[in-house]
């Protein structure tokens, strides 16, 4: 028995066959769609399955003789999809499988790609990262006979720190979604606030004046983004998202 992978398009039959096989025979076998002068494409048929052929050599005088090739087809691994997502800083059980989208395989392994030590099989612990940031971790799916598949988990982590953590009632952010300008309303502890793409990057920072500042985001690329809303120290009080639609 042989294996390949769901998503191989030739396995040579002859090159599988045992004993110095004679050249020249013809193959037949009960998935001739997907057989073609003794090359099997296993995409074009259910994976999970087993699937026989028989080689057949005919001589003039002599009875014909054969021999079966068994070839298992295995499912393709499945990692899932490249996925964003944010966590708060005070959750200690992050299951990362459940934040991946496109139904990933269970078996797989994870990484942490930058080394944060808050990983251990597949959880994430965000209170033991530091800082406010997106953090990246690598999902591989494996199977037998196949290639191995990733997907990469972007986690924003929302840490609050400082000498006092603000509810949502103290600090406004509106509107949400935005498209041209938004508005933010802060205590007077609230220096400057700054604003983070999906991966992590700074798109903004701009100080805070009163107890309402309006600033401009007509420039932002529609999606989601991040804010951190920092005091004089430079401590994070508050975290939120928003989203950019409608340009």
């Amino acid at each position: 028995t042989s294996k390949a992978c769901g998503n191989d398009m030739a396995v040579d039959l002859f090159e599988q066959l045992q004993g110095n096989p004679q050249e020249g025979g013809t193959w037949s076998g009960n998935q001739s769609n997907a057989l073609t002068n003794g090359i099997f494409n296993p995409s074009l048929v259910a994976p999970d399955d087993q699937y026989q052929f028989t080689y057949t050599i005919t001589a003039n005088g002599c009875s014909d003789q054969s021999a079966n090739v068994t070839v298992k087809v295995n499912v393709v691994p499945n990692p899932g999809m490249d996925t964003s997502v944010a966590v708060s800083g005070q959750s200690s059980n992050v299951n990362l499988l459940n934040q991946l989208a496109g139904n990933p395989d269970t078996t797989g392994t994870w990484s942490d790609d930058n080394n944060t030590g808050a990983l251990s099989d597949g959880i994430l612990d965000a209170t033991s990262v530091e800082d406010s940031a997106n953090y990246s971790f690598t999902y591989t799916a494996t199977q037998e006979a196949c290639k191995d598949s990733s997907a990469t988990l972007s986690v924003f982590v929302e840490k609050v720190s400082g000498i006092r953590e603000y509810k949502r009632e103290a600090i406004k952010f509106y509107p949400n979604p935005a498209s041209d300008e938004v508005t933010l309303e802060a205590p007077l502890v609230a220096k400057d606030v700054r604003i983070y793409d999906l991966t992590g990057r700074a798109q903004m920072k701009k100080p805070i004046k009163g107890d309402q500042t309006k600033f401009d985001v007509s420039q932002f690329e529609e999606g989601m983004y991040f804010y951190q809303v920092r005091n004089d120290e430079g401590n994070v009080i508050y975290t939120g998202k928003f989203t950019i639609a409608g340009h």
